[in-house]
């Protein structure tokens, strides 16, 4: 559940907040900021090319950053060596399908307002 994964990383030290980004040039800004964010996506056959699924009605990954070229630098816990390269239109779409949700968790040192007022911009 969202909320208890929240509601846990205080426990941690840590603050999160479940917010639903724009869209990747969104989330981008926020891993300019150091702050890694976990999203959920599902996709059917073809289309997540390089998937190690053929599908998923329901998968969490962390984007950790982005290529030069703007492709998507992700840890996907169903990859063999976990870290992967999607292609950025790809995990737009299938990303947004649900509404572009994601876990932004802000490490000791990042004041909590900042990652509200970076969620919500």
């Amino acid at each position: 559940n969202w909320s208890f994964n929240v509601a846990f990383s205080g426990r941690l030290g840590l603050r999160a907040v479940v917010a639903h980004l724009r869209g990747l040039d969104h989330a981008q800004r926020l891993i300019e900021r150091n702050l890694p964010l976990a999203i959920s996506y599902s996709w059917g056959a073809g289309e997540l090319p390089g998937a190690p699924l053929d599908h998923s009605d329901g998968h969490l990954v962390v984007l950790r950053g982005f290529t030069r070229n703007g492709d998507c630098a992700i840890n996907d816990p169903a990859a063999p060596n976990v870290r992967v390269v999607y292609p950025r239109s790809a995990v737009e779409r299938i990303w947004q399908r649900n509404n572009g949700v994601a876990y932004v968790v802000a490490p000791v040192g990042i004041e909590y307002a900042d990652v509200l007022i970076s969620a919500a911009s």
